[in-house]
């Protein structure tokens, strides 16, 4: 099984906003998915907030898993 990072839409029609997933490569974008990594809104708050957020803990924990797995 490949896993890749993929963005995952959600959001309305001209508001989008998308969640960092790490999904196996066979599955469609918004379909299953292994788990939710972080998000990414495209499109500035009022405030201009935080646009992306990662969690890189689990990032490094299934990176770890994938090179001690091959």
């Amino acid at each position: 099984m490949v896993v890749r990072l993929r963005l995952s839409r959600f959001g309305c029609r001209n508001k989008p906003f998308y969640r960092v997933m790490a999904a196996d490569s066979r599955s469609p974008r918004d379909g299953k998915h292994l788990e939710v990594l972080g998000y990414y809104n495209p499109l500035p708050g009022q405030d201009d907030g935080k646009r992306m957020g990662l969690n890189f803990d689990r990032v490094n924990c299934g990176r770890n898993m994938l090179v001690s797995a091959n």
